[in-house]
Protein backbone atom coordinates (compact mmCIF):
# COMPACT_ATOMS: atom_id res chain seq x y z
CA UNK A 1 0.00 0.00 0.00
CA UNK A 2 1.20 3.56 -0.68
CA UNK A 3 -0.38 6.82 0.46
CA UNK A 4 0.40 10.52 0.66
CA UNK A 5 -0.74 11.28 4.23
CA UNK A 6 -0.23 15.08 4.17
CA UNK A 7 0.87 15.04 7.84
CA UNK A 8 0.70 11.74 9.69
CA UNK A 9 0.65 12.72 13.38
CA UNK A 10 -3.07 13.50 13.46
CA UNK A 11 -3.90 10.42 11.34
CA UNK A 12 -2.18 7.73 13.44
CA UNK A 13 -5.40 6.07 14.52
CA UNK A 14 -6.75 5.98 10.95
CA UNK A 15 -3.47 4.44 9.84
CA UNK A 16 -3.46 1.76 12.54
CA UNK A 17 -7.06 0.83 11.74
CA UNK A 18 -6.32 0.38 8.04
CA UNK A 19 -3.18 -1.64 8.82
CA UNK A 20 -5.32 -4.05 10.84
CA UNK A 21 -8.40 -4.12 8.58
CA UNK A 22 -6.48 -4.63 5.33
CA UNK A 23 -3.71 -6.81 6.76
CA UNK A 24 -1.06 -4.60 5.11
CA UNK A 25 2.39 -6.19 4.75
CA UNK A 26 4.30 -3.14 3.45
CA UNK A 27 3.05 0.44 3.77
CA UNK A 28 4.80 3.32 1.98
CA UNK A 29 3.78 6.73 3.35
CA UNK A 30 4.63 10.17 1.95
CA UNK A 31 4.59 13.68 3.43
CA UNK A 32 4.77 12.50 7.03
CA UNK A 33 5.64 16.05 8.24
CA UNK A 34 7.62 14.72 11.19
CA UNK A 35 9.97 17.04 13.02
CA UNK A 36 13.21 15.79 14.57
CA UNK A 37 11.55 15.14 17.94
CA UNK A 38 8.57 13.26 16.48
CA UNK A 39 8.35 9.75 15.06
CA UNK A 40 5.96 6.89 14.45
CA UNK A 41 5.92 3.47 16.09
CA UNK A 42 3.73 0.77 14.65
CA UNK A 43 3.18 -2.37 16.68
CA UNK A 44 4.20 -5.40 14.65
CA UNK A 45 6.01 -3.30 12.03
CA UNK A 46 9.58 -2.25 11.31
CA UNK A 47 9.70 1.52 10.75
CA UNK A 48 12.05 3.04 8.19
CA UNK A 49 11.58 6.81 8.26
CA UNK A 50 13.50 9.60 6.55
CA UNK A 51 12.75 13.13 7.71
CA UNK A 52 13.71 16.51 6.33
CA UNK A 53 16.22 18.11 8.69
CA UNK A 54 15.43 21.63 9.90
CA UNK A 55 11.95 21.56 8.37
CA UNK A 56 8.71 19.96 9.48
CA UNK A 57 7.18 19.28 6.06
CA UNK A 58 7.70 16.43 3.59
CA UNK A 59 9.42 13.26 4.85
CA UNK A 60 8.79 9.60 3.98
CA UNK A 61 8.12 6.44 5.99
CA UNK A 62 7.91 2.74 5.10
CA UNK A 63 6.36 0.21 7.48
CA UNK A 64 7.27 -3.46 6.98
CA UNK A 65 5.78 -6.39 8.86
CA UNK A 66 8.16 -7.87 11.43
CA UNK A 67 8.02 -11.28 9.77
CA UNK A 68 9.53 -9.87 6.55
CA UNK A 69 13.30 -9.45 6.43
CA UNK A 70 13.88 -5.84 5.35
CA UNK A 71 16.96 -3.67 4.85
CA UNK A 72 17.11 0.00 3.87
CA UNK A 73 19.90 0.20 1.28
CA UNK A 74 19.58 3.73 -0.14
CA UNK A 75 18.22 7.08 1.03
CA UNK A 76 17.93 10.22 -1.11
CA UNK A 77 16.62 13.43 0.47
CA UNK A 78 17.81 16.07 -2.02
CA UNK A 79 14.92 17.61 -3.98
CA UNK A 80 12.97 14.40 -4.67
CA UNK A 81 12.86 12.12 -1.61
CA UNK A 82 13.07 8.37 -1.83
CA UNK A 83 14.23 5.35 0.09
CA UNK A 84 15.12 1.94 -1.32
CA UNK A 85 14.31 -1.15 0.72
CA UNK A 86 15.28 -4.75 -0.01
CA UNK A 87 12.64 -7.21 1.15
CA UNK A 88 13.02 -10.97 1.47
CA UNK A 89 9.76 -12.60 0.36
CA UNK A 90 9.93 -16.40 0.55
CA UNK A 91 12.68 -17.25 -1.97
CA UNK A 92 12.62 -13.87 -3.73
CA UNK A 93 14.29 -10.54 -2.99
CA UNK A 94 12.18 -7.54 -3.93
CA UNK A 95 13.59 -4.00 -4.18
CA UNK A 96 10.97 -1.36 -3.32
CA UNK A 97 11.38 2.39 -3.82
CA UNK A 98 9.15 4.74 -1.80
CA UNK A 99 9.28 8.12 -3.59
CA UNK A 100 7.91 11.63 -3.13
CA UNK A 101 8.68 14.39 -5.62
CA UNK A 102 7.26 17.88 -4.84
CA UNK A 103 6.01 19.61 -7.98
CA UNK A 104 8.51 22.47 -7.51
CA UNK A 105 11.56 20.19 -7.17
CA UNK A 106 13.53 18.19 -9.77
CA UNK A 107 12.39 14.59 -10.20
CA UNK A 108 15.93 13.19 -9.86
CA UNK A 109 14.90 9.95 -11.58
CA UNK A 110 18.46 9.52 -12.89
CA UNK A 111 19.64 8.85 -9.32
CA UNK A 112 17.24 5.94 -8.65
CA UNK A 113 19.14 2.61 -8.58
CA UNK A 114 16.82 0.68 -10.92
CA UNK A 115 17.20 -3.12 -10.93
CA UNK A 116 16.67 -5.47 -13.88
CA UNK A 117 14.18 -7.70 -12.05
CA UNK A 118 11.97 -7.85 -8.94
CA UNK A 119 11.91 -4.06 -8.80
CA UNK A 120 9.01 -1.81 -7.76
CA UNK A 121 8.86 1.97 -7.41
CA UNK A 122 5.73 3.66 -6.05
CA UNK A 123 4.92 7.19 -4.91
CA UNK A 124 3.80 10.70 -5.76
CA UNK A 125 5.53 11.86 -8.96
CA UNK A 126 3.48 15.08 -9.42
CA UNK A 127 3.61 14.68 -13.20
CA UNK A 128 0.98 14.66 -15.94
CA UNK A 129 0.48 12.28 -18.87
CA UNK A 130 -2.38 10.66 -20.74
CA UNK A 131 -0.72 7.34 -19.90
CA UNK A 132 -2.02 7.62 -16.33
CA UNK A 133 -5.27 9.49 -16.82
CA UNK A 134 -4.54 13.18 -17.53
CA UNK A 135 -5.75 14.95 -20.68
CA UNK A 136 -2.25 16.26 -21.50
CA UNK A 137 1.42 15.62 -20.86
CA UNK A 138 3.71 18.13 -19.15
CA UNK A 139 7.51 18.38 -18.93
CA UNK A 140 7.65 16.23 -15.81
CA UNK A 141 5.46 13.60 -17.45
CA UNK A 142 7.83 13.46 -20.43
CA UNK A 143 10.76 13.02 -18.06
CA UNK A 144 9.04 10.18 -16.20
CA UNK A 145 8.15 8.37 -19.44
CA UNK A 146 11.72 8.73 -20.78
CA UNK A 147 13.06 7.29 -17.52
CA UNK A 148 10.53 4.46 -17.75
CA UNK A 149 11.61 3.60 -21.31
CA UNK A 150 15.31 3.83 -20.52
CA UNK A 151 14.95 1.19 -17.81
CA UNK A 152 12.28 -0.99 -19.51
CA UNK A 153 9.82 -0.45 -16.66
CA UNK A 154 6.07 -1.01 -16.96
CA UNK A 155 3.40 1.31 -15.60
CA UNK A 156 1.11 -0.36 -13.05
CA UNK A 157 -1.59 2.32 -13.32
CA UNK A 158 -4.37 2.01 -15.88
CA UNK A 159 -5.41 5.33 -17.51
CA UNK A 160 -9.03 4.59 -16.60
CA UNK A 161 -8.35 3.82 -12.93
CA UNK A 162 -10.03 5.93 -10.27
CA UNK A 163 -8.20 9.21 -9.57
CA UNK A 164 -6.09 9.26 -6.41
CA UNK A 165 -6.17 12.99 -5.56
CA UNK A 166 -9.07 15.36 -4.91
CA UNK A 167 -8.55 19.10 -4.64
CA UNK A 168 -11.10 20.62 -2.27
CA UNK A 169 -10.01 24.06 -3.40
CA UNK A 170 -10.55 23.54 -7.13
CA UNK A 171 -12.99 20.60 -6.90
CA UNK A 172 -10.92 18.62 -9.39
CA UNK A 173 -9.41 15.13 -9.39
CA UNK A 174 -6.10 13.80 -10.74
CA UNK A 175 -3.60 10.97 -10.36
CA UNK A 176 -0.12 12.02 -9.21
CA UNK A 177 0.36 8.67 -7.41
CA UNK A 178 2.05 6.16 -9.72
CA UNK A 179 3.64 2.73 -9.68
CA UNK A 180 6.26 1.20 -12.00
CA UNK A 181 7.85 -2.23 -11.97
CA UNK A 182 9.96 -4.65 -13.98
CA UNK A 183 8.28 -6.96 -16.47
CA UNK A 184 8.83 -10.13 -14.43
CA UNK A 185 6.38 -9.05 -11.70
CA UNK A 186 4.02 -6.79 -13.65
CA UNK A 187 1.29 -9.31 -14.44
CA UNK A 188 1.35 -10.57 -10.84
CA UNK A 189 0.35 -7.15 -9.46
CA UNK A 190 -3.25 -6.06 -8.88
CA UNK A 191 -3.94 -2.36 -8.18
CA UNK A 192 -6.90 -0.91 -6.27
CA UNK A 193 -7.60 2.69 -5.25
CA UNK A 194 -9.17 2.95 -1.79
CA UNK A 195 -11.43 5.47 -0.10
CA UNK A 196 -10.03 8.78 1.19
CA UNK A 197 -8.35 8.29 4.54
CA UNK A 198 -7.84 10.54 7.55
CA UNK A 199 -8.71 13.78 5.77
CA UNK A 200 -5.84 13.56 3.26
CA UNK A 201 -6.54 14.79 -0.27
CA UNK A 202 -4.88 11.59 -1.51
CA UNK A 203 -6.55 8.19 -1.62
CA UNK A 204 -4.50 5.17 -0.52
CA UNK A 205 -3.48 2.73 -3.26
CA UNK A 206 -3.41 -1.01 -2.55
CA UNK A 207 -1.08 -3.26 -4.54
CA UNK A 208 -1.33 -7.03 -4.29
CA UNK A 209 1.72 -8.95 -5.46
CA UNK A 210 1.49 -12.70 -5.89
CA UNK A 211 4.51 -14.72 -6.89
CA UNK A 212 3.26 -17.66 -8.92
CA UNK A 213 5.13 -20.91 -9.26
CA UNK A 214 5.65 -21.71 -12.93
CA UNK A 215 4.45 -25.23 -13.57
CA UNK A 216 4.73 -27.44 -16.60
CA UNK A 217 1.54 -26.88 -18.62
CA UNK A 218 -0.79 -29.86 -18.73
CA UNK A 219 -3.25 -29.88 -21.61
CA UNK A 220 -6.71 -31.14 -20.69
CA UNK A 221 -8.72 -33.00 -23.30
CA UNK A 222 -12.50 -33.19 -23.27
CA UNK A 223 -14.68 -36.00 -24.58
CA UNK A 224 -17.46 -34.33 -26.59
CA UNK A 225 -18.79 -37.54 -28.22
CA UNK A 226 -21.67 -37.89 -25.75
CA UNK A 227 -21.87 -34.25 -24.74
CA UNK A 228 -25.11 -32.98 -23.22
CA UNK A 229 -24.99 -29.57 -24.91
CA UNK A 230 -28.42 -28.56 -23.59
CA UNK A 231 -27.24 -29.05 -20.01
CA UNK A 232 -23.99 -27.21 -20.83
CA UNK A 233 -25.93 -24.19 -22.17
CA UNK A 234 -28.07 -24.10 -19.04
CA UNK A 235 -25.05 -24.21 -16.73
CA UNK A 236 -23.10 -21.52 -18.62
CA UNK A 237 -26.09 -19.19 -18.50
CA UNK A 238 -26.63 -19.90 -14.82
CA UNK A 239 -23.03 -19.12 -13.85
CA UNK A 240 -22.57 -16.15 -16.20
CA UNK A 241 -25.63 -14.41 -14.74
CA UNK A 242 -23.60 -13.95 -11.57
CA UNK A 243 -20.71 -12.15 -13.33
CA UNK A 244 -20.82 -8.32 -13.17
CA UNK A 245 -19.04 -6.69 -16.11
CA UNK A 246 -19.78 -2.97 -15.98
CA UNK A 247 -16.96 -0.86 -14.55
CA UNK A 248 -14.74 -3.86 -13.69
CA UNK A 249 -11.16 -4.62 -14.67
CA UNK A 250 -11.02 -6.54 -17.96
CA UNK A 251 -8.70 -9.20 -16.51
CA UNK A 252 -11.05 -9.93 -13.59
CA UNK A 253 -14.09 -10.18 -15.88
CA UNK A 254 -12.27 -12.51 -18.26
CA UNK A 255 -11.06 -14.69 -15.39
CA UNK A 256 -14.63 -15.05 -14.05
CA UNK A 257 -16.00 -15.82 -17.52
CA UNK A 258 -13.39 -18.51 -18.18
CA UNK A 259 -14.01 -20.05 -14.76
CA UNK A 260 -17.76 -20.19 -15.47
CA UNK A 261 -17.27 -22.06 -18.75
CA UNK A 262 -14.74 -24.48 -17.27
CA UNK A 263 -16.98 -25.22 -14.28
CA UNK A 264 -19.88 -25.99 -16.61
CA UNK A 265 -17.62 -28.19 -18.75
CA UNK A 266 -16.41 -30.21 -15.75
CA UNK A 267 -20.01 -30.90 -14.73
CA UNK A 268 -21.03 -32.09 -18.18
CA UNK A 269 -18.06 -33.51 -20.12
CA UNK A 270 -15.61 -36.28 -19.41
CA UNK A 271 -12.17 -34.82 -18.67
CA UNK A 272 -9.27 -36.78 -20.16
CA UNK A 273 -5.79 -35.76 -18.86
CA UNK A 274 -3.15 -35.42 -21.56
CA UNK A 275 0.61 -35.86 -21.29
CA UNK A 276 2.55 -32.67 -20.67
CA UNK A 277 5.47 -31.91 -23.00
CA UNK A 278 8.96 -31.48 -21.61
CA UNK A 279 9.62 -27.83 -20.90
CA UNK A 280 12.28 -25.84 -22.69
CA UNK A 281 11.77 -22.77 -20.50
CA UNK A 282 15.41 -22.00 -19.75
CA UNK A 283 16.56 -22.21 -23.36
CA UNK A 284 13.45 -20.48 -24.71
CA UNK A 285 13.91 -17.59 -22.29
CA UNK A 286 17.39 -16.97 -23.69
CA UNK A 287 16.36 -16.90 -27.35
CA UNK A 288 13.05 -15.07 -26.91
CA UNK A 289 14.10 -12.23 -24.61
CA UNK A 290 13.51 -9.51 -27.18
CA UNK A 291 14.55 -5.98 -26.23
CA UNK A 292 12.14 -3.47 -27.71
CA UNK A 293 13.79 -0.46 -29.32
CA UNK A 294 13.33 2.65 -27.11
CA UNK A 295 12.33 4.69 -30.12
CA UNK A 296 9.48 2.28 -30.81
CA UNK A 297 8.39 2.47 -27.20
CA UNK A 298 8.20 6.25 -27.34
CA UNK A 299 6.33 6.16 -30.66
CA UNK A 300 3.73 3.76 -29.29
CA UNK A 301 3.32 5.91 -26.20
CA UNK A 302 2.96 9.05 -28.33
CA UNK A 303 0.22 7.43 -30.42
CA UNK A 304 -1.56 6.28 -27.26
CA UNK A 305 -1.46 9.83 -25.84
CA UNK A 306 -2.91 11.22 -29.07
CA UNK A 307 -5.63 8.58 -29.06
CA UNK A 308 -6.66 9.54 -25.54
CA UNK A 309 -6.47 13.28 -26.25
CA UNK A 310 -8.91 13.27 -29.13
CA UNK A 311 -11.78 11.02 -30.11
CA UNK A 312 -11.77 9.32 -33.47
CA UNK A 313 -13.85 11.00 -36.15
CA UNK A 314 -14.79 7.62 -37.58
CA UNK A 315 -18.00 6.35 -36.01
CA UNK A 316 -17.02 2.74 -36.65
CA UNK A 317 -14.09 3.14 -34.25
CA UNK A 318 -16.44 4.34 -31.49
CA UNK A 319 -19.32 1.91 -31.99
CA UNK A 320 -19.66 -1.17 -29.79
CA UNK A 321 -19.46 -4.65 -31.22
CA UNK A 322 -22.87 -6.19 -31.87
CA UNK A 323 -24.27 -9.58 -30.94
CA UNK A 324 -24.72 -10.42 -34.62
CA UNK A 325 -21.02 -9.74 -35.26
CA UNK A 326 -20.04 -12.02 -32.38
CA UNK A 327 -22.35 -14.83 -33.51
CA UNK A 328 -20.94 -14.59 -37.03
CA UNK A 329 -17.39 -14.87 -35.67
CA UNK A 330 -18.29 -17.82 -33.42
CA UNK A 331 -19.70 -19.74 -36.41
CA UNK A 332 -16.29 -19.54 -38.08
CA UNK A 333 -14.46 -21.25 -35.21
CA UNK A 334 -13.11 -24.68 -36.09
CA UNK A 335 -13.66 -27.69 -33.84
CA UNK A 336 -11.00 -30.00 -32.41
CA UNK A 337 -8.42 -27.23 -31.91
CA UNK A 338 -6.09 -27.12 -28.91
CA UNK A 339 -6.94 -24.45 -26.27
CA UNK A 340 -4.56 -21.89 -24.83
CA UNK A 341 -3.49 -21.41 -21.19
CA UNK A 342 -7.10 -20.56 -20.26
CA UNK A 343 -8.17 -24.13 -21.33
CA UNK A 344 -11.23 -22.72 -23.18
CA UNK A 345 -11.93 -24.75 -26.34
CA UNK A 346 -13.79 -23.57 -29.43
CA UNK A 347 -16.55 -26.09 -28.64
CA UNK A 348 -17.15 -24.42 -25.29
CA UNK A 349 -17.61 -21.07 -27.01
CA UNK A 350 -19.83 -22.23 -29.86
CA UNK A 351 -22.20 -24.22 -27.61
CA UNK A 352 -22.58 -21.88 -24.61
CA UNK A 353 -25.95 -20.40 -23.68
CA UNK A 354 -27.39 -17.11 -24.89
CA UNK A 355 -26.66 -15.24 -21.65
CA UNK A 356 -23.10 -16.56 -21.60
CA UNK A 357 -22.71 -15.36 -25.19
CA UNK A 358 -23.88 -11.90 -24.12
CA UNK A 359 -21.30 -11.96 -21.29
CA UNK A 360 -18.58 -12.73 -23.82
CA UNK A 361 -19.84 -9.79 -25.90
CA UNK A 362 -19.50 -7.58 -22.80
CA UNK A 363 -15.90 -8.78 -22.42
CA UNK A 364 -15.09 -7.88 -26.04
CA UNK A 365 -16.71 -4.46 -25.76
CA UNK A 366 -14.94 -3.74 -22.48
CA UNK A 367 -11.66 -4.63 -24.17
CA UNK A 368 -12.56 -2.51 -27.22
CA UNK A 369 -13.52 0.50 -25.09
CA UNK A 370 -10.39 0.36 -22.91
CA UNK A 371 -8.02 -0.49 -25.76
CA UNK A 372 -6.65 -3.28 -23.59
CA UNK A 373 -6.49 -7.04 -24.12
CA UNK A 374 -6.91 -9.41 -21.16
CA UNK A 375 -3.52 -10.73 -20.09
CA UNK A 376 -4.53 -14.37 -20.65
CA UNK A 377 -5.36 -13.63 -24.31
CA UNK A 378 -1.73 -12.62 -24.85
CA UNK A 379 -0.30 -15.84 -23.44
CA UNK A 380 0.31 -19.11 -25.25
CA UNK A 381 1.44 -22.65 -24.50
CA UNK A 382 4.64 -23.44 -26.38
CA UNK A 383 5.05 -27.08 -27.42
CA UNK A 384 8.37 -28.44 -28.73
CA UNK A 385 8.09 -30.52 -31.92
CA UNK A 386 11.04 -32.69 -32.98
CA UNK A 387 12.35 -31.98 -36.47
CA UNK A 388 12.54 -34.97 -38.76
CA UNK A 389 15.82 -36.87 -38.50
CA UNK A 390 17.18 -34.69 -35.64
CA UNK A 391 18.76 -35.72 -32.33
CA UNK A 392 16.16 -35.82 -29.54
CA UNK A 393 18.76 -34.82 -26.94
CA UNK A 394 19.55 -31.45 -28.52
CA UNK A 395 17.36 -28.40 -27.93
CA UNK A 396 18.13 -27.12 -31.44
CA UNK A 397 16.45 -30.23 -32.86
CA UNK A 398 13.02 -28.91 -31.91
CA UNK A 399 10.80 -26.19 -33.30
CA UNK A 400 8.30 -24.41 -31.10
CA UNK A 401 4.59 -24.46 -31.85
CA UNK A 402 1.66 -22.72 -30.13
Amino acid sequence: MHWNAEALLNKKMDLKNILFDKDIQVYCILETHFSEDKSFKGGGYQCFHCDRLCRSKEGILTLVRNNIAATQITVHMDDTEYQVLRLKLKDVELNVVNLYSPNDKPLSTDTIPVQDSNFLVIGDFNSHSQSWGYDHIDRRGEEVESWQDDHNLLLINNPDDQDTFYSRRWHTTSTPDLGFCTEDIHKNIAREVGQQLGGSYHRPVYLTLQYRTIQEPSLTRWNYKKADWKRYRELTDETCRQIPTKGRDINKVTKDFNAALLQAAKNVFLEVPGEAANTFAENYEKVSNIIVNRGWQREVRREERERRSKKSKEEVMEASLTLNELLTALKKLKAKKSPGPDHITNEMLTHMGSFATKTLLDVFNLSWKEGKLPQVWMEAIMAPILKRGKDKKKVASYRMST
